[in-house]
């Protein structure tokens, strides 16, 4: 085999996820561990103990068949350190994002904090429009995303999967914002809109499925 085939090889084989007996090399043997989701260029775990605090593991790696134009464009590699400095950033305002607990440049994983709360989209489900503590936590949203866009972060991929909302005792709930993998540096009006339009698309998507079941209810 010609050396050019074989850094073609290990190029394409670079960043990609690997099965799961594979992927404990990559957790350091840490026990209790367990994949919770598998996406297209991700894959999430749940650790039972890292430095003796539950932790969520996210491995960024390429799509193998995406032709190696594109995966050179965007390596995992770039987008873990954007999304490690896009969380950085957001910490520093303020915002409510997981804690960052390790990072492992070579294996593209981030260790990070294992966030208790509940997701705007089951929050939408479970609440009619007209509910005050609806709009208390949409409000918050909203404050939360003024911000980051403000700071020029673009979160890139922003559906209400992707936003955690806390209820507190007292004063208004707190939102953390998660999975930044996508996110950008942009100034852009236009970038920042994707945003929002991405949101209220999926938000509006909900409810249609909350109104359709409603109405299939209603014919039984």
């Amino acid at each position: 085999m010609s050396k050019q085939a074989t850094a073609a090889g290990s190029t394409a084989a670079e960043g990609q996820c690997r099965q799961p007996d594979d992927v404990k090399d990559t957790l350091n043997g840490l026990p209790n561990c367990t994949l919770i989701t598998q996406e297209g260029e991700a894959r999430v775990w749940d650790c039972a103990s890292f430095c003796g605090r539950p932790c969520i593991i996210k491995e960024s790696c390429s799509r193998p068949h995406r032709h190696d134009r594109f995966r050179r464009k965007q390596p995992a590699g770039s987008r873990l350190k954007q999304e490690v400095r896009s969380m950085c950033r957001l910490r520093r305002l303020g915002l409510r994002v997981p804690s960052l607990y390790h990072v492992e440049p070579g294996s593209s994983c981030i260790y990070m904090e294992r966030v208790a709360g509940t997701p705007l989209r089951q929050l939408l489900a479970d609440s009619s429009r007209d509910d005050p503590g609806l709009r208390s936590m949409l409000a918050a949203v909203g404050k939360l995303l003024a911000v980051m866009h403000d700071s020029g972060v673009v979160h890139g991929d922003l559906t209400a999967s992707k936003l955690l909302l806390q209820q507190q005792q007292e004063g208004e709930p707190s939102v953390v914002l998660l999975d930044l993998g996508l996110s950008i540096s942009s100034s852009y009006p236009e970038d920042k809109g994707v945003d929002l339009l991405l949101l209220l698309q999926d938000m509006a998507q909900k409810q249609q499925q909350q109104q359709q079941q409603g109405a299939d209810a209603g014919d039984v």
